[in-house]
Protein backbone atom coordinates (compact mmCIF):
# COMPACT_ATOMS: atom_id res chain seq x y z
CA UNK A 1 0.00 0.00 0.00
CA UNK A 2 1.49 3.41 -0.98
CA UNK A 3 0.50 7.08 0.46
CA UNK A 4 1.63 10.74 0.50
CA UNK A 5 2.39 12.43 3.72
CA UNK A 6 4.02 15.62 3.46
CA UNK A 7 4.87 15.28 -0.14
CA UNK A 8 6.83 12.03 0.47
CA UNK A 9 6.05 8.59 -0.84
CA UNK A 10 5.48 6.13 2.16
CA UNK A 11 5.64 2.54 1.93
CA UNK A 12 3.30 1.06 4.53
CA UNK A 13 3.68 -2.97 4.25
CA UNK A 14 1.91 -4.90 6.70
CA UNK A 15 3.07 -8.61 7.60
CA UNK A 16 0.38 -10.71 5.32
CA UNK A 17 1.74 -8.15 2.20
CA UNK A 18 4.96 -8.75 2.81
CA UNK A 19 4.40 -12.40 3.35
CA UNK A 20 2.76 -12.35 -0.18
CA UNK A 21 5.13 -9.98 -2.03
CA UNK A 22 7.96 -13.16 -0.99
CA UNK A 23 5.40 -15.80 -2.22
CA UNK A 24 4.74 -14.40 -5.55
CA UNK A 25 8.78 -14.46 -6.00
CA UNK A 26 9.24 -10.73 -6.05
CA UNK A 27 12.58 -11.29 -4.59
CA UNK A 28 13.91 -10.87 -1.46
CA UNK A 29 15.81 -7.71 -2.26
CA UNK A 30 12.71 -5.98 -3.41
CA UNK A 31 10.58 -6.98 -0.66
CA UNK A 32 13.45 -5.36 1.32
CA UNK A 33 13.62 -2.07 -0.64
CA UNK A 34 10.00 -1.68 -0.12
CA UNK A 35 10.15 -2.63 3.94
CA UNK A 36 12.97 -0.55 4.57
CA UNK A 37 10.89 2.27 3.14
CA UNK A 38 8.98 2.73 6.14
CA UNK A 39 11.57 1.40 8.82
CA UNK A 40 12.79 5.16 9.88
CA UNK A 41 9.20 6.40 10.85
CA UNK A 42 8.24 3.26 12.73
CA UNK A 43 11.47 3.14 14.68
CA UNK A 44 10.82 6.81 15.39
CA UNK A 45 7.22 6.21 16.56
CA UNK A 46 8.37 3.13 18.67
CA UNK A 47 10.91 5.31 20.55
CA UNK A 48 7.84 7.76 21.57
CA UNK A 49 6.05 4.94 22.79
CA UNK A 50 9.09 3.93 24.69
CA UNK A 51 9.61 7.47 26.11
CA UNK A 52 6.15 7.76 26.98
CA UNK A 53 5.75 4.46 28.98
CA UNK A 54 9.35 5.40 30.82
CA UNK A 55 7.35 8.88 31.69
CA UNK A 56 4.72 6.76 33.19
CA UNK A 57 6.08 4.74 35.57
CA UNK A 58 8.81 7.14 36.33
CA UNK A 59 5.64 9.63 37.74
CA UNK A 60 4.32 6.75 40.13
CA UNK A 61 6.24 7.64 42.96
CA UNK A 62 3.92 5.07 45.03
CA UNK A 63 4.54 2.25 42.95
CA UNK A 64 1.37 0.26 41.14
CA UNK A 65 -0.22 -3.26 41.69
CA UNK A 66 -2.13 -5.07 39.30
CA UNK A 67 -4.11 -8.13 40.33
CA UNK A 68 -5.36 -9.68 37.13
CA UNK A 69 -5.56 -8.58 33.45
CA UNK A 70 -7.68 -10.88 31.45
CA UNK A 71 -7.59 -11.25 27.75
CA UNK A 72 -10.23 -12.68 25.90
CA UNK A 73 -9.89 -12.81 22.02
CA UNK A 74 -7.29 -9.89 22.38
CA UNK A 75 -4.63 -9.31 19.53
CA UNK A 76 -1.33 -8.72 20.31
CA UNK A 77 1.37 -7.22 17.88
CA UNK A 78 5.38 -7.91 17.73
CA UNK A 79 7.66 -6.51 16.15
CA UNK A 80 11.36 -6.03 15.75
CA UNK A 81 13.00 -3.24 13.88
CA UNK A 82 16.89 -4.34 14.69
CA UNK A 83 16.66 -6.52 11.63
CA UNK A 84 17.50 -5.55 7.88
CA UNK A 85 14.25 -6.31 7.23
CA UNK A 86 11.94 -5.41 10.25
CA UNK A 87 9.37 -8.05 11.35
CA UNK A 88 6.18 -7.76 12.57
CA UNK A 89 3.58 -10.38 13.59
CA UNK A 90 0.25 -10.79 15.02
CA UNK A 91 -0.58 -12.98 17.68
CA UNK A 92 -4.70 -13.32 17.39
CA UNK A 93 -7.68 -14.89 19.16
CA UNK A 94 -5.08 -13.99 22.28
CA UNK A 95 -7.06 -15.59 25.94
CA UNK A 96 -5.16 -16.03 29.22
CA UNK A 97 -4.15 -14.18 32.22
CA UNK A 98 -1.31 -12.17 33.79
CA UNK A 99 -1.74 -11.63 37.75
CA UNK A 100 0.13 -10.47 40.52
CA UNK A 101 2.17 -7.74 38.54
CA UNK A 102 3.84 -5.06 41.06
CA UNK A 103 6.60 -2.18 40.69
CA UNK A 104 7.41 -3.22 44.31
CA UNK A 105 7.93 -6.16 46.04
CA UNK A 106 9.87 -9.39 45.81
CA UNK A 107 7.22 -11.81 45.03
CA UNK A 108 6.98 -12.39 40.89
CA UNK A 109 3.54 -11.95 38.86
CA UNK A 110 2.40 -14.51 36.64
CA UNK A 111 1.09 -15.25 33.15
CA UNK A 112 -0.36 -18.07 31.03
CA UNK A 113 -1.44 -16.63 27.36
CA UNK A 114 -2.33 -18.74 24.15
CA UNK A 115 -3.17 -17.44 20.96
CA UNK A 116 -2.98 -18.18 16.91
CA UNK A 117 0.06 -17.37 14.90
CA UNK A 118 -0.51 -16.43 11.42
CA UNK A 119 -3.55 -18.44 9.53
CA UNK A 120 -2.84 -21.75 11.03
CA UNK A 121 0.24 -21.43 13.93
CA UNK A 122 -0.68 -21.29 17.30
CA UNK A 123 1.23 -19.89 20.76
CA UNK A 124 1.63 -20.61 24.28
CA UNK A 125 3.62 -19.10 27.05
CA UNK A 126 3.55 -19.52 30.73
CA UNK A 127 5.70 -18.39 33.28
CA UNK A 128 6.86 -15.99 36.55
CA UNK A 129 8.25 -12.26 36.23
CA UNK A 130 8.66 -9.27 38.65
CA UNK A 131 8.23 -5.96 36.55
CA UNK A 132 10.20 -4.04 38.47
CA UNK A 133 13.04 -6.20 37.77
CA UNK A 134 12.91 -8.54 35.02
CA UNK A 135 16.56 -9.35 35.20
CA UNK A 136 16.42 -10.64 38.83
CA UNK A 137 14.43 -13.62 38.56
CA UNK A 138 12.03 -14.74 35.29
CA UNK A 139 11.06 -18.10 34.90
CA UNK A 140 9.05 -18.06 31.12
CA UNK A 141 8.28 -21.34 28.96
CA UNK A 142 6.10 -21.35 25.16
CA UNK A 143 5.97 -23.18 22.56
CA UNK A 144 5.12 -22.61 18.76
CA UNK A 145 2.74 -25.20 16.38
CA UNK A 146 3.10 -25.03 12.92
CA UNK A 147 3.82 -21.57 11.97
CA UNK A 148 4.71 -20.51 8.86
CA UNK A 149 8.21 -19.85 8.43
CA UNK A 150 8.39 -17.17 5.21
CA UNK A 151 7.01 -14.88 8.27
CA UNK A 152 10.32 -15.29 9.72
CA UNK A 153 12.70 -14.34 6.33
CA UNK A 154 13.45 -11.13 8.35
CA UNK A 155 15.51 -13.33 11.05
CA UNK A 156 16.76 -15.81 8.05
CA UNK A 157 18.18 -13.11 5.99
CA UNK A 158 19.89 -11.18 8.85
CA UNK A 159 21.67 -14.13 10.07
CA UNK A 160 22.18 -16.46 6.67
CA UNK A 161 21.38 -14.36 3.97
CA UNK A 162 18.56 -15.87 2.41
CA UNK A 163 14.55 -15.59 2.37
CA UNK A 164 12.17 -18.23 3.25
CA UNK A 165 10.43 -19.68 0.33
CA UNK A 166 8.78 -22.19 2.33
CA UNK A 167 8.55 -24.22 6.16
CA UNK A 168 6.90 -25.00 9.13
CA UNK A 169 8.00 -24.65 12.45
CA UNK A 170 7.50 -26.35 15.93
CA UNK A 171 9.51 -24.43 18.58
CA UNK A 172 9.92 -24.70 22.22
CA UNK A 173 11.57 -22.30 24.32
CA UNK A 174 12.29 -22.64 28.07
CA UNK A 175 14.06 -19.38 29.66
CA UNK A 176 15.49 -18.71 32.84
CA UNK A 177 16.89 -15.44 34.06
CA UNK A 178 18.47 -15.48 37.53
CA UNK A 179 20.54 -12.61 39.69
CA UNK A 180 20.94 -11.21 35.75
CA UNK A 181 22.48 -14.59 33.92
CA UNK A 182 20.28 -15.71 31.26
CA UNK A 183 19.94 -20.13 30.68
CA UNK A 184 17.59 -20.79 27.82
CA UNK A 185 16.70 -24.08 25.97
CA UNK A 186 15.57 -24.01 22.43
CA UNK A 187 14.05 -27.47 20.87
CA UNK A 188 13.46 -26.32 16.96
CA UNK A 189 11.45 -28.78 14.54
CA UNK A 190 11.83 -27.26 11.11
CA UNK A 191 9.70 -29.00 8.48
CA UNK A 192 10.15 -28.94 4.93
CA UNK A 193 12.12 -26.20 4.53
CA UNK A 194 13.16 -24.06 1.91
CA UNK A 195 15.45 -20.90 1.44
CA UNK A 196 14.70 -18.44 -1.65
CA UNK A 197 16.83 -15.62 -2.85
CA UNK A 198 19.52 -14.73 -1.40
CA UNK A 199 19.40 -11.50 0.91
CA UNK A 200 21.97 -8.51 0.03
CA UNK A 201 23.29 -6.98 3.43
CA UNK A 202 22.75 -10.25 5.57
CA UNK A 203 25.07 -11.62 7.36
CA UNK A 204 28.14 -14.74 5.95
CA UNK A 205 27.63 -17.70 8.26
CA UNK A 206 30.98 -18.94 6.51
CA UNK A 207 28.98 -22.33 4.86
CA UNK A 208 27.04 -23.42 2.61
CA UNK A 209 23.81 -23.07 4.50
CA UNK A 210 21.46 -24.73 1.46
CA UNK A 211 23.88 -27.75 1.74
CA UNK A 212 23.69 -27.80 5.19
CA UNK A 213 20.05 -27.52 5.50
CA UNK A 214 19.94 -30.56 3.18
CA UNK A 215 22.20 -32.65 4.83
CA UNK A 216 20.16 -32.31 8.24
CA UNK A 217 17.28 -33.39 7.32
CA UNK A 218 15.55 -36.78 8.29
CA UNK A 219 13.75 -39.16 5.86
CA UNK A 220 10.22 -36.94 6.52
CA UNK A 221 12.16 -33.79 5.70
CA UNK A 222 12.58 -32.64 9.51
CA UNK A 223 15.44 -30.55 10.51
CA UNK A 224 15.73 -30.91 14.65
CA UNK A 225 17.80 -29.04 17.14
CA UNK A 226 18.64 -28.63 20.27
CA UNK A 227 19.94 -25.06 20.86
CA UNK A 228 21.15 -24.28 24.67
CA UNK A 229 21.60 -20.46 25.27
CA UNK A 230 23.99 -19.03 27.79
CA UNK A 231 24.97 -15.51 29.06
CA UNK A 232 25.27 -12.71 31.11
CA UNK A 233 22.68 -9.71 30.46
CA UNK A 234 25.16 -6.92 31.65
CA UNK A 235 27.73 -7.86 29.13
CA UNK A 236 27.76 -4.76 26.81
CA UNK A 237 28.38 -7.29 23.66
CA UNK A 238 25.05 -9.29 25.06
CA UNK A 239 22.88 -10.01 22.25
CA UNK A 240 20.30 -12.56 22.17
CA UNK A 241 19.36 -12.91 19.01
CA UNK A 242 22.88 -12.90 18.08
CA UNK A 243 23.69 -16.06 20.70
CA UNK A 244 21.16 -17.89 19.56
CA UNK A 245 22.32 -17.36 15.49
CA UNK A 246 25.67 -18.16 17.26
CA UNK A 247 24.49 -21.60 18.60
CA UNK A 248 22.73 -23.00 15.40
CA UNK A 249 26.21 -21.55 13.27
CA UNK A 250 28.04 -24.53 15.31
CA UNK A 251 25.71 -26.86 15.18
CA UNK A 252 25.58 -26.29 11.51
CA UNK A 253 29.34 -26.20 11.21
CA UNK A 254 30.20 -29.19 12.36
CA UNK A 255 27.92 -30.96 9.31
Amino acid sequence: MQSKNDGQLVVDLSPEQFQRLIKENIGATKALQLATAQRKETEEALRDSEESYRTLLNSIDDGFCVIEVLFDDAQIDFSDESLILPFRTDIDSTRGAIRDVASFGGTPGSLELEGKVGQYGLARASGTLMINDPFAATVIKADFRNVDMVALTPYSAQFAGYSIKEGKLDLDLNYKIQSRQLQADHHIVATDLQLGDKVEGGESPGFLVKLAISLMKDREGKIKLDVPVEGTVDDPEFSYKGIVWKAIKQILGKM
